[in-house]
């Protein structure tokens, strides 16, 4: 367990939130809402929206979190 996990916000862009899992070296990112954990994201929750966000416009991470 990392004592200084890199997270995202709900908000936060699909491409943001890839660009920050390469740039951090990991597959899976704890999704905060204030300082709530509310879900996880993974690498390949990422792939499989990526195509959907280029037809239909920016998605950000909490639209696809799955814990919800």
């Amino acid at each position: 367990m990392s004592l200084d996990p890199v997270t995202v916000e709900e908000d936060t862009a699909l491409e943001d939130a890839q660009e920050l899992m390469l740039r951090a070296g990991v597959r899976h990112l704890p999704v905060l809402h204030g300082t709530q954990l509310v879900d996880v994201v993974t690498a390949r929750d990422l792939a499989t929206y990526r195509n959907l966000a280029h037809s239909t416009g920016p998605m950000s991470v909490g639209e696809i979190k799955t814990g919800s």
